[in-house]
């Protein structure tokens, strides 16, 4: 599969992004793949719940310099992870992945339901020192939030 992945065939350098029906991490041949695209010289983003340690640390352990060209994508689906008790795992493996020469974000899909929970969240990203971001989502919620009481209002 890397052949038709080639720079040769592609033009040039890529930003190529894996994701999967349901957890990327879970695809078996996600480490070779991965491997594969970034010896090619290629950037890869990796779309992650982050609760696969296995397969991260295997991808973890490749070379320096292949994964200054490696970004996560790590979901944060909070309330499973909350329901299904498996909260440390997902941090401990964002901070590995924090600490490694990787990229990454915390993604977290803001919907009604979770709204609550906003002063809960930014205290657990607070912990993984990524305050920054959680505080500009809380800012726009908290704008958002206006907005919506306003149209309320008026209608």
């Amino acid at each position: 599969m890397i052949k038709a992945f080639s720079k040769e065939r592609l033009g040039g350098e890529c930003f190529i992004n894996l994701t999967a029906q349901g957890e990327t991490l879970l695809y078996k041949d996600i480490v070779a793949l991965t491997k594969g695209l970034l010896e090619e010289g290629h950037s890869v983003e990796i779309i992650t719940n982050a609760t696969v340690t296995k397969r991260l640390d295997e991808i973890l352990s490749f070379p320096e310099e292949l994964l200054t060209n490696l970004f996560f994508k790590c979901s944060y689906h909070y309330e499973q992870i909350k329901d299904k008790k498996i909260e440390g795992i997902y941090w401990s493996n964002v901070k590995k992945i924090k600490e490694s020469p990787c990229s990454f974000t915390i993604e977290l899909m803001p919907y009604d339901k979770i709204a609550s929970s906003i002063p809960d969240l930014c205290e657990r990203c607070k912990k993984m020192q990524v305050l920054y971001v959680m505080q500009q989502w809380e800012g726009m919620m908290q704008q958002m939030e206006k907005s919506f009481n306003k149209m309320s209002k008026d209608e």
